[in-house]
């Protein structure tokens, strides 16, 4: 035999604990890349191709929730360098090559230095290495510099993110109507 009790929930729902606040993290980001070509040939028509390049990137992030706040930093940097030769190259050539590079890396060496880097310089520099140096034929060179900063805030789950969501202020509580439940009658 069972009695069949009626029971109600008033419209008041229990009251259901609010997810903690979503997390919150914020980020930026640099990354910065150079690249440098440089061509010399001989005046016995050897030529030597120089490339290089660098990409540095760096970012900080900081993340902010209920179960704490964290930051994380890290910064990389890659850099490629290539030289081909065209022919054969004798000792005075080389030692030519070789002024041309020291020069052109002091002046690149007192740029950064001095923060000066407007741009391209328009030879001057180039007639400067090739006095004296009498087995270069030509130099010819490019140098780019890109650089991009980019952020943002990112807004996460609540915390212990599988927990179903809290019901709206304007949504209908769930037990509304009158509920039965059957018990078993004692003997």
């Amino acid at each position: 035999m069972s009695t069949r009790a009626i029971s109600s929930v008033s419209a008041a729902a229990p009251a259901v604990p609010a997810d903690p606040p979503a997390a919150k993290t914020t980020a930026v980001g640099y990354s910065r890349t150079s690249s440098l070509g440089l061509t010399l040939t001989t005046r016995d028509g050897d030529t030597v191709t120089i490339s290089a390049q660098q990409t540095t990137t760096a970012g900080v992030s900081r993340t902010e929730s209920a179960d704490g706040d964290a930051t994380a930093a890290a910064k990389a940097t890659s850099s490629s360098l290539s030289v081909t030769v065209d022919g054969s190259l004798d000792a005075h050539e080389l030692a030519d090559i070789k002024n041309v590079l020291k020069t052109l890396a002091n002046g690149a060496r007192s740029q950064g230095l001095h923060g000066h880097h407007r741009g391209h310089h328009h030879g001057h520099g180039a007639n400067q290495a090739q006095r004296g140096l009498s087995t270069i034929a030509s130099i010819s060179g490019s140098f780019s510099s890109s650089a991009a900063v980019l952020g943002g805030v990112l807004y996460g789950a609540p915390a212990g993110g599988d927990q179903p969501a809290a019901p709206a202020d304007n949504a209908p509580a769930a037990a509304d109507a009158p509920s039965t439940t059957d018990v078993p009658a004692a003997a």
